[in-house]
């Protein structure tokens, strides 16, 4: 079993060891830039620069406002090093504490071909990809995100950092905090590939956004605004939709104001909130984030909202609204899922048998917080879950991935298949289920780091977990760096997923020759297939069971309204 650091190293060890010495500059309207060369992972020479600035910093006055874009630099800047990750406090998944700053809107480019003067332009499909993290953690940082695997490929890959937490999403619901500013970021990212994606041998016209979780999430968001128009071709949003329950927030306000009073600020006026809190240091605001917490990182209290307030705004009305009426960008359009969503949620139970017969005995307590955002359930919402996931039976190790099941219908499973159903109305639109489990995934990583937080004597006793859980597929796209180098099976999975992704962001079309061993058809009313990756591939119906799915319709329907807008 392999700890972080070890794997790590290993990872530092290996990508230092692909980057060649030689340095290569581009110029840019905003000034010349120096990169160097790399090899990926089947010994293709390509060519990487990072750290990019594509809007000013977003400090002091700039914090809690649009982005602006950046006013370039003189001379030639270093562009071989990554730029600082965005404020953020990680208490779940590496427990790095507190880390990054403010002046973080950085991307990345990694290219196979940078045309040279009086050269024709290649110009190649462009994957822009959107990181995920909750809104919370996370970054374009190549340890997690090396470009090894689709620099394989004859494209331009860039990645993006973006404002996340109280700095990307705090909102007092008037002009004075709009909100969505980390969405805006990943707006002026695209802008600025639009404006340059060229200089890097890139198709500005052939821009595909893919993500993962938040990120995908953010995808769906960047589909259905209206500021995104035009700023890209295709869209791929990986475990995670606009309609998912905890992708938009809509008590924005409230948030603000409990933030406010953590921290000396007033609330009598949303100026006066606004303004006491771009006076706070930044490592105190992000110190308060887990006080809003209720399971693990649960809720997502500052997230993107519908800013129909503004005069221009991000996002004018319920996504589900968006959707249902056709206003959204026609693009084609990927979404999935992966076999156990619900397993990253629920593993703190699953790998403590005391915490599982708690919530047995308490599904209430548990069950609202986990589910309903809040501390207490005020009607049957939480009563009816459990009947419909298990019946009369206790909850305990025998039964336990139904618990599973139920956290990834909720979280995942019901609002991508809702979102196929009318999306697919109007544009081309692929779905699929991830459900290959390779040698080691992300819950063989947390239970490892669980086990090794408990004394020698009891590690034994952690029961193993199995399954294919959210951002396993991640894996397969990126070489990720806490993950041990996989077997042959799992090279074999990674030239599945990334051929058929790269073909998409060509395309337009996931399995674009008629001679495909499965050919991929959109999802229709009349033909409901989707397509599962596995070690072999094979088309499927009924992403989440009928039964299951008019249970979901029956309970959202009984919520508040915010919960119950109905697609």
């Amino acid at each position: 079993m392999f700890g972080i650091s070890a794997c790590i190293a290993i990872a530092l060890l290996c990508f230092s060891g692909c980057v060649l010495s030689d340095d290569i500059v581009v110029r840019l309207p905003q000034g010349d830039l120096r990169g160097k060369e790399a090899r990926s992972s089947g010994e293709h020479r390509y060519y990487s620069f990072q750290g990019i600035p594509y809007a000013e910093p977003p400090v002091g006055e700039l914090r809690f406002k649009p982005p602006e874009r950046h006013r370039g630099w003189s001379g030639t800047r270093d562009a071989t090093l990554e730029g600082s990750v965005c404020t953020q406090l990680d208490d779940f998944f590496f427990n790095k504490g507190i880390e990054g700053g403010e002046d973080c809107l950085f991307l990345n480019v990694f290219t196979r071909k940078v045309p040279k003067e009086g050269e024709e332009n290649p110009r190649m499909a462009v994957m822009v990809w959107i990181h995920g993290g909750g809104f919370i953690i996370g970054s374009s940082h190549s340890l997690i995100y090396n470009p090894g695997y689709l620099m394989d490929y004859d494209i331009v890959l860039v990645t993006i950092n973006y404002r996340l937490n109280i700095f990307g999403f705090l909102s007092t619901e008037d002009e004075h905090a709009h909100g969505n500013y980390g969405m805006l970021d990943q707006i002026q990212a695209l802008k600025w590939v639009q404006e340059n994606v060229e200089h890097f041998g890139g198709d500005p016209s052939r821009v595909t956004i893919f993500g993962e979780s938040a990120g995908g999430a953010s995808v769906h968001l960047l589909v259905l605004s209206p500021l995104a128009r035009g700023l890209f071709a295709n869209a791929i949003a990986m475990s995670g939709v606009a309609t998912d329950a905890w992708a938009v927030q809509w008590e924005a306000r409230e948030a603000a104001e409990r933030l406010g009073e953590m921290v000396g600020c007033p609330k009598d006026s949303s100026r006066a909130l606004v303004e006491c809190l771009r006076t706070k240091d930044a490592r105190e605001l992000v110190a308060k984030a887990p006080m809003f917490h209720l399971w693990t990182i649960m809720p997502l209290t500052f997230t993107p909202r519908v800013d129909s307030e503004a005069e221009s705004p991000f996002l004018p009305d319920d996504p589900k609204i968006l959707l249902r009426e056709g206003r959204f960008a026609k693009v084609p359009f990927m979404t999935g899922v992966t076999r156990e969503e619900g397993l990253f949620l629920t593993q703190p139970a699953l790998l403590n048998e005391t915490l599982l017969t708690a919530m047995d005995e308490n599904w209430d307590y548990y069950c609202s917080r986990m589910f309903l955002e809040k501390t207490e359930d005020n009607g049957d919402y939480c009563s009816r879950l459990r009947k419909q996931y298990f019946g009369d039976q206790p909850i305990n190790r025998h039964n336990r991935y139904e618990l599973v099941r139920m956290a990834g219908d909720q979280m995942m499973n019901v609002g991508a298949f809702e979102t196929v159903k009318v999306q697919s109305r109007f544009v081309p639109t692929y779905l699929y289920s991830f459900e290959y489990e390779g040698s080691f995934g992300l819950i063989d990583f947390i239970r490892a780091m669980f086990v090794m937080s408990l004394p020698e004597k009891a590690r034994s006793s952690v029961q193993k977990l199995t399954g294919v859980a959210h951002g396993d597929d991640i894996a397969y796209l990126f070489p990720l760096a806490f993950l041990p180098r996989g077997d042959e099976r799992d090279a074999a999975m990674k030239d599945i997923l990334t051929d058929i992704f790269v073909q998409f962001a060509k395309s337009g079309d996931p399995t674009p020759d008629p001679r495909s061993d499965v050919k991929w058809p959109q999802w229709t009313q009349d033909d409901p297939r989707h397509f599962v990756f596995d070690a072999h591939p094979r088309l499927s119906r009924n992403l989440v069971d009928s039964k299951f799915l008019d249970f979901w319709e029956q309970l959202l329907a009984s919520q508040p309204k915010r919960h119950r807008e109905e697609l």
